[in-house]
């Protein structure tokens, strides 16, 4: 849905930290895997302005973790707040937004701190129980070795075609040097094949009557919707400015208008090439699939996930007038993989959590971890 938030006031708002750092759409590095393409993507995207931190964060038991290698996991957690900020507040910088208050008095990078410190912990645990410590799992190192030179070959073409030391590539999109992002690349893929073992074999102790509950008690979060759409909008979509009474009302005869031709049998699609102000209706023709939490248009939520399929109806929101048709909604049989996923998930997170909070992997903070 975020074609519709053009009009998004301009306001730091609270980031959701109850969820997982990671999942089975995000891996424990999110970007330590890309491929060429996104490397390229993302060469042109601003830095962010990192703070300066001593030789040492932090501790993880024995494990000293340095500099290079902390402020590399805070950039991808940083990059993922930054994310949710263009979708808030686009017009506010890095740097600004990054110092903004998140909850209880922390800012938005002492929680991408935290969270970088997370992702370490839970790094360094599934590489120690990758490479020993579970004698009952062994990842192919031939594979491994393959999977990083592959890396090394994509990186490395990149760097010199453009003219480019590694290190100086490798800072740029990671913030980090480039003996560091290979270091954390092999980690990456370790802790990820120890990982993804577990979970399928997890999976497969999960009953249905496990599933069954589950999905009935997270039914409202797991639920997806599928929509087809019309805007007209209550405000000027190039310069964002509110219209006049006058212009609002014109608005609404324009929306009117377009609600009787569906009601009257024209077809939805022809009616929203015609009439709808979304831009993403060209491309999508003004069909999304959404779940509850993922837009911040109430009254489009509440009327997509108590209607019926086929039901069309016309709501009005902040940013303008709808007309909406629900073509689906998702089912139990539908997202049972996603079901039987969340609780193998869930119980390596128990597994982990424990294990994280012995006294071998007891932290110990540096002044550079309260730098950020």
């Amino acid at each position: 849905m975020s074609n519709m938030k053009e009009k998004k006031e301009l306001v730091v708002t609270e980031v959701d930290t109850e969820k997982p750092i990671k999942g089975k759409e995000e891996t424990i590095i999110k970007y330590a895997l890309m491929t060429l393409g996104g490397i390229l993507a993302i060469c042109v995207v601003a830095l962010v302005v990192f703070l300066a931190i001593p030789p040492k964060a932090v501790s993880i038991g024995k494990e000293k973790i340095t500099q290079d290698e902390f402020v590399y996991y805070y950039k991808q957690q940083a990059d993922i707040i930054l994310e949710y900020r263009d979708y808030i507040a686009p017009d506010v910088d890095d740097l600004t937004f990054l110092m903004a208050e998140y909850a209880n008095g922390i800012t938005y990078s002492q929680s991408a701190a935290q969270r970088a410190l997370a992702v370490i912990l839970e790094t360094y645990v599934l590489n120690d129980l990758a490479n020993g410590d579970d004698p009952d799992f062994k990842y192919d190192t031939v594979e491994l070795d393959e999977s990083i030179n592959q890396f090394k070959m994509d990186f490395e073409n990149y760097a010199t075609e453009n003219d480019m030391k590694n290190d100086e590539v490798s800072s740029l999109l990671y913030g980090c040097t480039y003996k560091t992002l290979i270091k954390a690349y092999t980690m990456s893929w370790i802790a990820n094949k120890y990982q993804e073992d577990q979970i399928s074999k997890l999976e497969a102790s999960v009953t249905e009557e496990q599933m069954g509950e589950y999905y009935d008690t997270f039914k409202d979060d797991l639920d997806a919707v599928t929509v087809r759409h019309i805007l007209v909008a209550n405000f000027d979509v190039t310069t964002g400015v509110d219209y006049t009474e006058e212009q609002q009302a014109a608005a609404k005869v324009k929306i009117d208008e377009a609600y009787a031709k569906i009601l009257a049998g024209d077809d939805f699609m022809e009616v929203a090439l015609v009439y709808s102000e979304d831009p993403g209706v060209v491309e999508n023709e003004g069909i999304y699939q959404f779940r509850k939490e993922e837009t911040d248009l109430t009254e489009f939520s509440d009327w997509a996930f108590v209607a019926e399929i086929g039901d069309v109806g016309q709501i009005e929101t902040y940013i303008g007038y709808h007309i909406v048709e629900l073509t689906s909604r998702t089912t139990y049989e539908d997202l049972k993989d996603t079901v039987r996923y969340n609780l193998a998930y869930g119980e390596l997170t128990k597994v982990l959590s424990e294990i994280e909070s012995s006294e071998k992997y007891q932290i110990a903070y540096y002044d550079g971890f309260y730098e950020f």
